[in-house]
């Protein structure tokens, strides 16, 4: 079964210093894997280092045991607010 598998990554903001640091989980097929933290911890910018776009300053990310680089992955965003036409 394919696994996703992210092992204490981190990225920093050297404007803010903010981030996320140290995140880790697995995510099987077939399966729901939700990313929960209080707003402001760093879910929005984990993904964005997991899907590649940002710089990963620590950690791995493995899909069925290879290392993902930058590039190999995709963010695909479902919030209305990326459609103009869906906002009041």
């Amino acid at each position: 079964m394919s696994e996703l598998v992210v092992t204490d990554v981190s990225h920093t903001f050297s404007d803010t210093g903010r981030g996320c640091s140290h995140v880790s989980f697995t995510a099987w097929a077939g399966e729901l894997t939700v990313l929960t933290a209080p707003s402001g911890a760093g879910k929005s910018t984990a993904l964005a280092v997991i899907a590649g776009v940002l710089a990963r300053h620590g950690g791995t990310v493995t899909f069925d045991g290879r290392q993902l680089e930058r590039g190999e992955a995709a963010l695909v965003l479902q919030g209305a607010q990326v459609f103009e036409r869906l906002t009041a």
